[in-house]
């Protein structure tokens, strides 16, 4: 409750006498109390003001499951999510990120960010090659080219590494549930212990793909 910013008499409340905004924060707080491992939410941050917004965020990055949200706030979907989902007509299209880089990728304006901050000062970006003879610049563009598709192919395996531990994750979820359903604590235990390492193993992909990221950003 303190968490959520009910603190003093306010924790003895009748729920009838709340405003609405802490209608909604008590609604969020027994959502997050109930232990799933997958929250479905639709426009949670409405009706919430900065605060109380801010509690929500910070408690749904310390959730340990998978959250599946549609939302129009910008600065949310920067904060919360780790990809963007494009649903069309012709299907749905995942972008590994947040909500600012989704947008680079779809209108292919941003090439790096260097350019782009050239672009927003009003520069003309600097031609890494200005000086060279032809020799030296078709050698730099050729190393320049190999280093890029060595970027690109260490992306695409980070990428490829998410989306496997991510479904080994939800593996052992579904495992966890039959041994507790079984009353095989043992095995229950052994196969957090795995899930534990599988996630740390997660983490380091997260890493591992925005460190490419970031490196083939450095391309004009």
């Amino acid at each position: 409750l303190g968490r959520f910013l009910f603190t003093g008499d306010d924790v003895f409340k009748d729920v009838s006498a709340l405003s609405g905004g802490e209608k909604a924060r008590l609604s969020l707080l027994k959502m997050m109390m109930t232990g799933a491992n997958v929250l479905v939410l639709d426009e949670p941050t409405n009706h919430l003001d900065i605060s109380s917004k801010e509690v929500f965020e910070d408690a749904l990055l310390d959730s340990p499951g998978t959250i599946i949200l549609v939302s129009h706030d910008r600065y949310f979907l920067n904060k919360i999510p780790t990809r963007i989902v494009e649903l069309s007509e012709t299907g749905g299209e995942t972008f590994l990120g947040a909500y600012d880089y989704y947008l680079e990728k779809k209108s292919g304006a941003i090439t790096s960010g260097r350019a782009y901050l050239a672009e927003m000062r009003g520069e003309k970006a600097k031609d890494p090659y200005e000086g060279m003879s032809e020799k030296e610049k078709r050698a730099a563009q050729k190393e320049r080219e190999t280093n890029r598709k060595r970027l690109e192919k260490k992306r695409e395996k980070a990428e490829a590494d998410v989306e496997r531990l991510e479904k080994e994750i939800r593996d052992l979820d579904g495992e966890m549930a039959l041994c507790s359903a079984s009353l095989d604590y043992v095995k229950a235990n052994e196969l957090l212990a795995l899930q534990t390492a599988k996630k740390e193993e997660l983490t380091a992909a997260y890493e591992a793909w925005e460190a490419a990221a970031e490196e083939l950003d450095r391309f004009v």
